[in-house]
Formats: C-alpha cells, structure tokens, sequence
C-alpha cells in the first residue's frame, strides 16, 4: 500500500504541476477572490489544523466523496509523517492564485513550514455547495528529496 500510494501521489503531483504551469481555467480577482476567500478559507485552515494535530476527521471534515474514498486514515498518517519529516509544521500562507477550472475553484498557496521556506499547497474546491475539497497537493523542492 505504501508505494502503491506514493506512485499515485507522484503521478498527481506531476499531473497538478504540469497543469498549473499552463495555468488553467479563469483567473479570479478582485472583490469575486475575495467572496471564493471567504468560504475556501475556512476549509483550507481545517485541512491544515487537521494535519498539524493529527486530526483525520477534522482534515476530512470537507471532502466530497472521491476525496474520501482515496484519503484513508491510513494516507493521512503517510502525508503527516511526510510532511513532518521533510517540511516541519506548518508556519503561514499567502494565496499566489484563485482560478475557476470548470466550475472547481482551484487555490495555490504558497506556504511557510518550519523547514521550507516555500511550499506550494494546491486545494481544488467544488464551486456550488456544498463546497468540498476535490483535490489536494503538496510540492517543494524538499518533498522530492
């Protein structure tokens, strides 16, 4: 389960990065950023408190389904200890980029951890409601060490 898992990881993080470097969808700016901020927000902070604690039911907590279904109790713990190991805690964020990518807003951060001074966190949250999380992903230099 552990490679079988990382494989996949790797495959969606380089599917994500090859995505994000031709910037997909629409940007979202202005006062529009601002109302997707105020509910994405919120569920970016319980992902993040979730890991940081070792909270699985409050970093699930927003998930839709597909989320769930390939986020176990078990992956978790493997992204926490990856994390923990490679990065450190979590510091801060700043929102580098809000875009709508059909309907899924996509939000990258980039975030300060205790040993990385950047780390690119990507959240795709569904854009109707109930807003969930449909994807996540981590990447800095220190992540593919």
């Amino acid at each position: 389960m552990n490679s079988r898992f990382l494989r996949l990881w790797f495959a969606a993080t380089v599917l994500l990065l090859t995505l994000t470097a031709c910037l997909p969808g629409k940007g979202i700016t202005g006062a529009d950023q601002e109302a997707v901020l105020a509910y994405v927000e919120p569920i970016t902070d319980r992902v993040l408190d979730g890991i940081e604690s070792g909270d699985y039911a409050l970093f699930s907590q927003d998930f839709n389904d597909q989320m769930l279904e390939v986020s176990t109790e078990e992956s978790f713990q493997q992204l926490r200890d990856l994390l923990s190991t490679k990065v450190g805690t979590y510091q801060s964020r700043e929102v580098s980029s809000v875009r709508d990518v059909d309907g899924t807003l996509l939000l990258i951060y980039t975030a300060v951890y205790s040993k990385a001074k950047q780390v690119v966190i990507q959240i795709s949250v569904t854009g109707s409601e109930p807003h969930q999380v449909a994807g996540l992903y981590f990447t800095s230099p220190e992540l593919n060490k």
